[in-house]
Order: C-alpha cells, then structure tokens, then sequence
C-alpha cells in the first residue's frame, strides 16, 4: 500500500516537471524577445531623453538671460547694480508670470535702495559727530559699511575723543612751569640735596591756571584729577 503511494506522488511530481518545462521554454523565449526589444527601445529613448535635458537646460539659461536683462534695466532707474541682485530660483519657472516676477524684482530693488539711503545718512552722521569730536571718521566709516550699529559708533568716537582729551591736558600740565627747587647750599652733602628734592615734589602745592577746551575736555580733565586726588575750586 505505501509503495503504491509512493508511486502515485512520484508520478505526479513528473507530471509537473513535464507540465512546467512545456509552459517554462515558451516563457523563457518571449522574455528573451521582450528583453531584446526593450534594450532596442532605450537604445532609441535615452538620446531622446538626453536631448530633452539638454533642450530643457538651454531653455532654463535662456530664462535665466531674459531676467537679468530685466533685472539690469529696472536696477539702472534706480542707480543699483544689478549684480547686487540675487535670483531667485522661482524667478526661473516657466510658470511666473512677468507681471509677478516684475513686482517681485521691484521689491527686492526697493530693499536695496532703502538700505543704500540708510546707509548713506549714517554715514552722513558718523562723518559729522567724529569730526565734531576731533576724530577722524575713515575707520568709523570702514566698520558702519561692515555692518556695525551706529550707536556702538558714537560710544566708541565719544570713547576716544575722551581719551584724546585726557592725553591733550596731560600734555598741557606737563609743560606747565613748575616753581624751581631752592638752591642749596654747596656745602651741604647730596644726601641732604636728595631729600629736599623729594621734600619738595610731596610738598602739596597749589597753581592757578586758565584752562581753555571744550566741554568735553573740561569734564575730561575734571575726571583726570578726581581719579587722581586733585583738588580744585573756582577762581
């Protein structure tokens, strides 16, 4: 019994081998000839597609040429370069319309142009406060075009106009005439020559003097002898 079991599974395990191999060559002869004729076919298609890029690209950088033709003919009224001008990649979609691309191009031009005017007054004030300040404004102007703020600028000129004050009246106190040592006599020793000397420059002294400058550099000054121990009163 189990023999003939396994007789009748044998046989139909042949019978399917024999059934696939009947379906299994024809099939495999028309993949053959499908594959052939695919390989024929992107033979053909891929230089087309390729010559579809490049038609596409050429017509991207014709796009590309008409809006930097508009770019540099609206930017021309408003005195701006138009390399200053960056494009924006929607401005290159066949899509836009000109009237939107125009309008967004007059936008991007009106930003410039207001930054341009801004930049303009600043500089304007930097020129006027440093030179009211007796400072020369080429460095500030370096830094303001960078981008810096215009009131760290003024704080800084006011900074060192104020040093420049303090180093003008250093200079001036310096050159004052201060009342000369008294003479001593021949006979007595350098030892006793030395401490007079240093007597004499701790002795407190007082000076009357008339001092000219502007504000600034009499608030300066002020300053100067409060941080220092100065005492002073009016004339």
């Amino acid at each position: 019994m189990l023999a003939e079991l396994r007789k009748v599974n044998n046989e139909l395990d042949s019978k399917r081998k024999s059934v696939k191999r009947a379906y299994s060559e024809p099939l495999k002869d028309f993949e053959a000839e499908v594959k052939d004729l695919q390989s024929n076919l992107t033979a053909v298609i891929s230089p087309i597609n390729d010559g579809l890029k490049e038609l596409e690209e050429q017509h991207r950088l014709d796009r590309e040429r008409g809006v930097e033709l508009l770019i540099s003919g609206m930017a021309k009224e408003l005195d701006i370069d138009p390399n200053r001008v960056r494009i924006a990649p929607n401005w290159l979609n066949k899509s836009i319309t000109q009237s939107k691309l125009k309008d967004e191009i007059t936008a991007t031009l009106t930003e410039l142009k207001n930054a341009d005017d801004l930049l303009k007054a600043n500089k304007k004030q930097v020129t006027d406060y440093a030179k009211q300040k007796q400072v020369e404004p080429d460095g500030w102007i370096a830094q303001l075009e960078q981008g810096q703020e215009l009131e760290y600028i003024f704080k800084a000129i006011d900074n060192v106009a104020a040093k420049h004050s303090v180093e003008a009246i250093k200079k001036t106190v310096a050159h004052e005439s201060i009342p000369e040592t008294p003479e001593i006599p021949q006979a007595t020793a350098n030892t006793e020559s030395t401490k007079v000397e240093a007597s004499q420059r701790s002795a407190v002294q007082s000076y009357t003097l008339k001092i000219t400058g502007t504000i600034d550099q009499l608030f300066a000054l002020k300053n100067y002898m409060v941080n220092n121990g100065l005492k002073f009163e009016k004339a």
